[in-house]
Parts: C-alpha cells; structure tokens; sequence
C-alpha cells in the first residue's frame, strides 16, 4: 500500500493504493500552486522505502477575473482606480492580453471606459461612474466568456447644481450621457411631455440635481413660470427633505407651453 502526498495544499491526490509485487499503475494528480512543488510517495509499510519527485508549477488558462476591492463613497463623475487580475481555476495569478467589456449595475452610458485591455494578465486604471447610488458593482468579459464582478460600493451625488423640472411623460435618468454626442453631462431626463387637456390639474415633479442629474438633498426655494397663462397650485416653495417636491399646474390656453 503506498500513501502520496505533496508540498501543494491545494493538491488533488489518490487514497491509499494497494501495489501488487512488481505491478506499475499511473495516477492523476492536481496541483494548485504555483512555484516549486514535490510529490512523494511511501510504502505505507516501510516508509524507508519512499520517492519523491519534484515539479515547477506554472498558473493554468484564464478561468476567471478578479477586482482589487473598490473602496467605498465615490463621487459621481470623478474618477477612481480600478485593477483586474486574470486568474486560473486556482485563483491563480495568469497570462491574459484579452479585452475586456466592463459594464456596471447602474446601466451603459453611465460609466467609462466600457473596455480595457489586459496586459500580461492584469489591467489597472482609472474608471469613472455617473450615477450615484448604492451597492454599485463593475462586471468584466473577455471575448471568451470569462468573467468577474467587483465588491459593492457606493456612488455618492456632486453638490447641488442645478433643478430638474419633469413633466407627464418623461423619465428621471440621472448620471446617463447625452446618446447624441456620448458625452457627460446628459439631460437627466428623458422622453417628451404627454398632452395635457386645458383646464385639467397637470403633475409636475421638481427635483435638484447635481451637474449628472443626481438628486441631491438640498432644499432651495423654487419658483416656477409659464411662457403662457398658467395657475400653480403652489410657487415659491421649498423642496422636500429629500430634494423632490411635487406639484400641479393647470393650463389655461391650448397652446405649447414651456415651465420653467
């Protein structure tokens, strides 16, 4: 009976075998870390009579990614260091120049760069998110499907910068590029205003935002205007502890009208 063993921790090796007198037999093994390793083996009976053989042990191909850990409180739209590092199935460090399509939670548009290249296995840069929020991750794929995901954290908004005025019909997206010229800042909002019929209580939402469009909890005095006749349930208001307030208006003329 013969018993194995190895310097590897991470070693995949037979049970106890039973030899037969002169019999020979191969076997597979695993080893996990890298560096010099040994493998040996000792007859159970007489460990006089043992074998060792040693083994240099490189990293395997790409299995997966791994992130340095992304500390927590980004700021919307500045930038922070990110590094990737190719592994093997071990989680061993490996050789990869793949390129790799990143993409975060918070949705395309919102972050860049949307791809990196590795370099002899690790990528390390700056990465910049526009919308603040919480427990935000970045993803990494390469061309073969190997992938990883970062630890959570959260995006904190830029000071307050400016009021976003939506109407019936759009949508608050913060942080998001102008998808005309793929540049930040963006409009914030998105989709045109539904007709409204005259002399009906029309919903208006008042948020501040900072320069992404973030809301932010700010609470300035808001006064709104109509280029045509219009009655305001409420003006010179003070938004709400959270930065948002919501109010109706109510349109006298058929005509376009512009709030602001």
């Amino acid at each position: 009976t013969v018993i194995f063993s190895s310097s590897d921790s991470e070693a995949t090796l037979p049970e106890e075998v039973q030899m037969l007198g002169g019999a020979s037999r191969g076997f597979l093994i695993s080893l996990g870390t890298l560096g010099p390793q040994y493998i040996k083996v000792i007859d159970a009976e007489d460990s006089t009579k043992s074998t060792q053989v040693n083994i240099d042990v490189v990293a395997g191909p790409v299995d997966h990614y791994t992130f340095d850990v992304i500390p927590d409180n980004r700021k919307a739209g500045e930038s922070f260091n990110v590094t990737i590092t190719a592994r093997d199935k071990f989680n061993n460090p490996t050789t990869s120049n793949e390129t790799i399509t990143l993409n975060a939670s918070t949705g395309l548009g919102t972050f860049e760069p949307e791809q990196v290249n590795m370099n002899g296995g690790v990528w390390s840069g700056a990465l910049v998110i526009y919308q603040a929020g919480e427990n935000i991750s970045i993803s990494a794929v390469d061309t073969k499907g190997f992938s990883g995901v970062s630890n959570n954290f959260n995006v904190l908004p830029q000071e307050y910068s400016r009021l976003l005025v939506l109407l019936p019909g759009q949508t608050h997206i913060p942080g998001r590029w102008n998808s005309e010229t793929k540049t930040w800042p963006g409009p914030g909002k998105t989709g045109n205003p539904t007709p409204v019929t005259v002399g009906f209580p029309v919903n208006v939402i008042v948020k501040a935002v900072d320069m992404y469009g973030n809301q932010v909890k700010y609470q300035p005095i808001v006064n709104l205007s109509s280029d045509a006749f219009a009655v305001f349930t409420e003006n010179d208001f003070t938004l709400n502890p959270d930065g948002e307030k919501e109010i109706n208006v109510i349109l006298r003329t058929a005509t376009t009208h512009t709030i602001k």
